[in-house]
């Protein structure tokens, strides 16, 4: 199968299953769902990091408010930490503050994280802008038509112009189960050989994560990593959460569990990993927690069955 029918044959797919959850929609419509549902998970990590940058900045802000002698610290120290009390930033705000007399370093890796967190949602910016293009979604529509996999469903009136309401039809319907079929097929040789690439999708966030850890240290200069990861999820496991999203391969459970499946990721293979101890230990970390809670998925579903 020639790469162009994969992305088309993927892009109908998508089509189709939004038309069988709104049974009719209008072209913009459809576009609009598409965006939303190949964005959401960049979009999430880009609202993330935008957080971390507004945190950083109030923070870089506040340590220089402290360092004038005449002003009250501790009320200062109260009122920013009060400001992100529904933050699940507070507790490392926190932990800083008590940490960041003397401690230029500490300083210069908060301001080079601010800095980093930019670029990676810079490139994060321009996936997203892959499907900002409202006129190709007409292209596959009409060809969608042309293979009747949908048909027209009348017009309606959206704001302001009449549009051209569509629905799946039959076909479309047989066609959308051929196509899952395929993908699942797909899944076996193309997730697989993404392992290929994991050094350069880890290198995109490398230098995000490396500058983390650094603050870390500067936060616990006598603690190892796993000591130091047991501490935050202990005290801040909304911040674990958020390092997840960092990771693809954890990120995103269509692709981890094809790759769990063909025992890519292995306790050999994870031991075999190209990159830095800390970070090694941060992996196994993260693998861990997201197991633990399909290993919860799984026992709660097998209950339920078993009570039926």
């Amino acid at each position: 199968m020639k790469f162009k029918k994969i992305t088309r044959a993927a892009s109908q797919y998508l089509i189709l299953s939004i038309l069988v959850k709104k049974e009719k929609a209008y072209a913009y419509e459809i576009n609009q769902e598409l965006q939303r549902q190949l964005s959401a998970k960049n979009q999430n990590i880009v609202n993330q990091l935008n957080q971390v940058i507004v945190f950083s900045e109030k923070l870089l802000e506040l340590i220089s408010h402290l360092e004038i002698k005449s002003v009250n610290k501790q009320h200062i120290k109260e009122q920013f930490l009060n400001e992100l009390s529904e933050n699940n930033l507070i507790y490392i705000a926190n932990e800083i503050l008590e940490n960041y007399d003397d401690n230029k370093e500490l300083i210069s890796n908060i301001e080079k994280l601010k800095v980093d967190a930019r670029k990676v949602i810079e490139n994060k910016n321009k996936e997203l802008e892959a499907w900002e293009s409202t006129p190709a979604i007409y292209q596959v529509l009409k060809l969608m038509e042309k293979r009747n996999l949908i048909r027209s469903a009348g017009q309606e009136k959206a704001q302001g112009r009449i549009r051209k309401l569509y629905k799946i039809t039959k076909k479309g319907l047989n066609e959308a189960v051929k196509m899952l079929n395929t993908f699942g097929d797909l899944n076996k040789v193309i997730l697989p050989a993404s392992n290929s690439f994991q050094h350069f999708i880890d290198k995109h966030l490398q230098n995000h994560i490396f500058i983390a850890f650094q603050i870390m240290k500067d936060l616990y200069p006598n603690l190892p990593i796993k000591k130091i990861l047991d501490k935050l999820d202990e005290n801040a496991p909304q911040f674990i959460d958020s390092l997840i999203e960092l990771f693809p391969f954890l990120n995103n459970d269509s692709m981890l569990l094809p790759l769990l499946q063909q025992d890519l990721i292995s306790p050999e293979s994870i031991q075999n990993y190209k990159i830095d101890k800390n970070q090694l230990d941060l992996f196994k970390f993260l693998l861990i927690k997201k197991l633990n809670k399909y290993q919860l998925i799984i026992k709660n579903t097998l209950t339920k069955l078993e009570s039926l």
